[in-house]
């Protein structure tokens, strides 16, 4: 539901475009994997922007650092029903230990 409206936007698009152009020099699949590695994590980032603008460098340095699209997108999930930037710092805390 959510990820198909997300993955509708220009800027999901475009990284996934970028990561498949990659993808023909290293391989097809390894380049739509980063692709929607690049966009999942630009689409939280974007997220917190929206909701937590204060957080999104310390956010943006541990979002990088996660290689996993499902851990996310279930991020991202989580972000909407969050109402403070405590919650925000415990869900990049249990991010980083997956």
């Amino acid at each position: 539901m959510l990820q198909d409206i997300l993955r509708d936007t220009d800027a999901y698009q475009q990284i996934l475009r970028e990561g498949e152009e990659k993808g023909y020099k290293d391989g097809k699949e390894e380049g739509k994997e980063e692709g929607k590695l690049l966009a999942s994590r630009q689409m939280l980032i974007n997220l917190i922007q929206v909701k937590f603008p204060d957080a999104v460098s310390l956010a943006k340095r541990s979002i990088d650092t996660i290689n996993d699209v499902e851990v996310l997108q279930t991020a991202a999930m989580k972000i909407f029903t969050m109402q403070t930037v405590e919650e925000l710092f415990h869900l990049l805390l249990e991010m980083d230990k997956a």
